[in-house]
């Protein structure tokens, strides 16, 4: 399979991953014609954030995974692994343990594909937050994932529940 155009992989595919800067993803789901992304499940990894002076969180009360769902009307959306960095969304395997995984989303369906998927590509805890509002949370616990990472100088780190 060669490179393709956003509106032709929207078009094909059947689990749609928005992976994409905050900066530029409004104006990217624009030019996908909204009839390709209909009834279909959108894994939305993205984060509104910023790092000047610190990272912080660029919505205050709402969240990127709100915002594309509402870009989004008709699909699915299902906010899930933008807890954690590229290098460790498959096979996140740790000396220590397994990290969690959450997602959040408004349909249950696509939350069991996802779901699914996740567990494909070795989340074995995965933890339903809710509907897509939790979304807010998922991004202030990405949001402390970084911090973490940047105070204990420990690139490519993850949460993990600890259960007594």
């Amino acid at each position: 399979m060669g490179i393709t155009s956003f509106h032709e992989a929207a078009r094909l595919g059947e689990i749609i991953i928005i992976a994409l800067p905050w900066s530029c993803l409004k104006d990217v789901l624009e030019t996908i014609d909204p009839a390709y992304l209909r009834n279909k499940t959108i894994i939305d990894v993205s984060n509104a954030v910023h790092f000047d002076n610190g990272p912080r969180l660029l919505l205050q009360d709402t969240s990127a995974g709100v915002i594309v769902q509402k870009l989004l009307p008709e699909s699915n959306v299902v906010k899930t692994l933008n807890t954690i960095s590229d290098k460790i969304m498959i096979h996140p395997n740790f000396k220590e343990g397994s990290p969690i995984m959450f997602m959040c989303g408004n349909d249950n369906s696509s939350k069991d594909q996802v779901r699914a998927l996740l567990k494909d590509i070795g989340w074995t805890t995965v933890v339903d937050l809710g509907d897509i509002r939790q979304s807010l949370l998922q991004e202030s616990i990405m949001l402390a994932c970084v911090i973490s990472e940047i105070n204990l100088q420990s690139p490519g780190s993850a949460f993990a529940l600890l259960r007594h």
